[in-house]
């Protein structure tokens, strides 16, 4: 993993406090030059009623082509729940693959949704097998709420974060359809160091399956965590990207979980910064980078630091006034989401107007911010269809799970994963 760092005002002038971004930027190598890990990988997949037809009908599909892609040194499991909750096949390595395919095909549709039961079957399957030179996730796919067994979406995220944090056994959420509980399956993601996904019909299921298994595929690096240490009384204001964060006596922790080859993170953070009197550099702070990295014969533990440093000057003409280009994008983009979230909050109110113009003042920013940079006029066409569409209150219930993918993805600092997300919405979604 490299690590890069900007500020969108470097050069300041002396005698003057003020706020400054500040974008740590996280890059992964192309791609990896060694075998991959083995998986151990556990999925869970909703058959009450609802799943009845061509969703599951595609799921199956689904998960005979991931199956197909595995190899020998792979683990999997299946579990599928309803009003109970059924292991399909217990873990076993990807061997067989007919056999394997011969039990997908006798998935059929049940009665209700006991997610929890379900889910906490997968985990223990996966739980079962892990060992430090494996990948170890589970796969939540779901049409419908939580109505059996563990509702309260509290004790959910819990069993996520403590599957997450005890045995690094990652979750990643699918809500398929329109009838799921998206800020469950976002906050479950969240705490469980995964993706979510909402696949709006069963064209998308597929995609969906071997996006996300390409990037297990290619996991390059595990654990990683960035830590801010301010100096000279420079003081974190907040962090515009949502990665979870544990503040220290003097230092800053954000955990931004694993990555894959050719993988991009940003973490964007505002900066308090004091008048200073004389010219010159400064040292503010220092960044550090901890992780995993994965490699042929096992794994390693990485780190490396780098100095923060401002540089001041007394001349008026030295200051700079035009913000670094990769800071204003990384902003921009997190202003629209933080708008994105803001616009679903006053429309779960039925404050439908209000949410539209929240979308259209935050189109106007990115406009004032860089209006010739391609990724912020992306994000300004993409707020003014989507200001558009949210207006129209019929629709809103699918709405707002695109926007809660897009808020999901965005804070991540995942350009990438978001573009993805796009194009699918492009090519499957509903007009």
């Amino acid at each position: 993993m490299k690590m890069s760092h900007q500020f969108d005002y470097r050069i300041l002038p002396t005698n003057e406090a003020g706020e400054t971004n500040f974008l740590v930027h996280l890059q992964a190598p192309e791609s990896p030059n060694f075998k991959r890990k083995p998986l151990n990988l556990g999925i869970v997949i909703d058959r009450s009623g609802s799943m009845n037809g061509r969703k599951l009908d595609q799921t199956r599909e689904a998960i005979k082509q991931l199956i197909q892609q595995l190899g020998p040194k792979d683990r999997i499991s299946l579990v599928t729940f309803h009003s109970k909750v059924e292991t399909i096949f217990t873990p076993r390595f990807v061997t067989d693959k007919q056999t394997l395919y011969d039990a997908v095909d006798q998935i059929r549709p049940g009665g209700m949704t006991n997610l929890s039961g379900g889910w906490l079957q997968g985990i223990e399957h996966v739980k079962a097998h892990v060992e430090e030179d494996a990948i170890h996730r589970v796969l939540l796919m779901t049409d419908g709420l939580a109505n059996r067994g563990i509702c309260e979406p509290a004790q959910l995220a819990t069993i996520g974060r403590d599957a997450f944090e005890q045995h690094h056994i990652v979750t990643t959420t699918l809500g398929f359809g329109q009838g799921f509980n998206e800020d469950l399956l976002e906050r479950v993601a969240e705490v469980s160091g995964g993706n979510f996904y909402f696949i709006e019909n069963a064209d998308m299921v597929a995609e969906v399956f071997r996006e996300e298994l390409g990037d297990l595929l290619k996991l390059v690096a595990q654990n990683i965590e960035v830590t801010l240490r301010c100096h000279q009384d420079v003081q974190l204001t907040s962090q515009w990207t949502t990665f979870p964060e544990n503040i220290a006596a003097s230092s800053i922790h954000y955990h931004m979980g694993d990555a894959y080859a050719g993988q991009s993170k940003n973490l964007l953070v505002k900066l308090d910064v004091p008048a200073q009197k004389l010219a010159g550099p400064l040292d503010i702070a220092d960044v550090s980078l901890r992780y995993v990295e994965v490699k042929e014969d096992g794994t390693e533990h990485c780190t490396s630091t780098q100095p923060v440093t401002l540089l001041y000057t007394d001349d008026a003409t030295e200051v700079q006034t035009t913000p670094d280009t990769s800071v204003t994008r990384e902003l921009g983009i997190q202003i629209a989401s933080r708008a994105r979230q803001e616009a679903i909050d006053l429309a779960d109110q039925r404050r439908f107007e209000e949410a539209r113009d929240a979308l259209y003042r935050a189109a106007e920013t990115l406009s004032e911010l860089n209006s010739s940079d391609p990724t912020l006029m992306n994000e300004i066409k993409n707020l003014h269809k989507q200001a558009a569409k949210i207006i129209r209150r019929e629709h809103y219930r699918r709405e707002r799970k695109n926007l809660k993918q897009e808020v999901h993805f965005a804070g991540k600092g995942n350009l990438v994963k978001l573009m993805m997300m796009r194009e699918r919405e492009e090519k499957w979604g509903e007009e």
